[in-house]
Parts: structure tokens; sequence; C-alpha cells
């Protein structure tokens, strides 16, 4: 089947970029003269935390494309900070907002990061060319040659492809690491028809500036 422009668009504007971060949970305590009682605080999901941006890191992903037995590799490296702007080797450029995570053309992830949030991007010259997506997990778990992610946030995005169908992706973010997985079907006459497959491989985290240097990994 021939792959569309969307698809690879898609492929490089989410490709690449992480370090090691974590978001946990917290307990606060209060107490007065009478009683002590006990908060459960769960922090606020960041983007950062799921698409963290550094210079210097190196992600390694493995490709296959439906009815081909070969797969492909991807290298993509972050080459340089321009103020709140980061570029990789793939001619893309990353930021963070108040509104969550963006690149050229669409947000990767927008607040808030829970389930059931949903935006809007258009990815084509016209305005008809949409692309939907909507956050479906946020507690997901994965396995990647790079190892086993925990709770994950998986975003389901959707783009038609006109009379072709609809290609829609699941993304996959593991804290502190970013995209480690990404699998796309066309939905066609009531069938899913498999299309492409991304999956992280390896990372190596760069040493250069970035969101946080705190390296800690939920891969097992």
């Amino acid at each position: 089947m021939k792959k569309s422009l969307s698809t690879r668009n898609t492929i490089l504007l989410l490709l690449g970029i992480a370090v090691f971060v974590f978001c946990g949970f917290g307990c606060a305590t209060t107490s007065n003269t009478k009683k002590q009682h006990t908060i459960q605080v769960r922090q606020v999901l960041k983007a950062k935390d799921y698409f963290p941006l550094r210079v210097g890191d190196k992600r390694v992903y493995r490709v296959r494309f439906a009815q081909q037995t070969k797969t492909q590799k991807q290298v993509v490296r972050v080459i340089r900070q321009k103020g709140q702007r980061f570029f990789d080797d793939q001619k893309q450029f990353y930021e963070y907002d108040s509104y969550g995570l963006r690149s050229n053309r669409r947000y990767l992830l927008k607040y808030p990061l829970r389930v059931g949030t949903r935006w809007f991007s258009v990815v084509g010259t016209y305005a008809s060319q949409v692309e939907r997506n909507v956050i479906v997990g946020v507690n997901s778990r994965i396995s990647t040659p790079a190892g086993v992610y925990e709770r994950c946030i998986v975003v389901r995005s959707q783009d038609s492809q006109g009379k072709r169908g609809v290609l829609e992706g699941m993304f996959y973010f593991a804290p502190g690491v970013g995209l480690a997985k990404v699998s796309t079907v066309l939905k066609t006459q009531g069938r899913r028809i498999p299309q492409w497959t991304l999956e992280l491989v390896s990372f190596e985290a760069g040493k250069g500036g970035g969101t946080n240097s705190k390296k800690v990994s939920l891969a097992r």
C-alpha cells in the first residue's frame, strides 16, 4: 500500500528527543489540636516529564512498514537550542508553552494531561485536512526493544485519507523517555489494515542544556 505524505510527516515530526525525568506522587500532612489529617496529593502531569528536551540526546528507532519483512533504522539527535526551541537533525523544532508541547506543525501533547483531553491540528494545505487527537491513557505499560515502560501517556490520532479511509495512530509517551512507540492502522470499509510501527531501540542522554538533568528511568 502506498504510504501517504501525512504518514511520512508524522514519523519525522514525532521522532527524537528524550532525557530521564520522573513524575510521581507525593504526600502532604496537616494537623491541628484535635486530629491529624493525611492528604494524598497527585502531582500535575507536565509535558516535559513525557517529552523532555536536551541538547545531545540520541535516539535510535526501529521502523517497520506493513508487508515488508525488513525494518528500517532511524536515528535522531537533538543538535541545538535557540531560546525555548530545541532543534533536531530532522529539521524539526520543539518547544513548551502554556498549552503543552508543540512542534513545527502540531501539538504533540496538550494540557491537561488526562484521559479525554482533545485537540485538533491542521496538517495539510487546506483547513479540511484536520488531525484529531485525544488522550486515551495515562497509566499504560508498553514493551519495546529498549525496555518495558510503565505509566505511559497514550495519544490516539486520526487523520482522514479521503476515499482511502482514516489513518489512526497510537502514540506512547514514556515518563522521562519521550516517544517510545507508535503503531498505525488504516481504517477503511470496516477493516483495520496495519500500516507501520515504530519502536525505541536505544537512547543516549545528551550532556547539553535542557529541561531537566535528573536521570530516572522506568524501563525494565
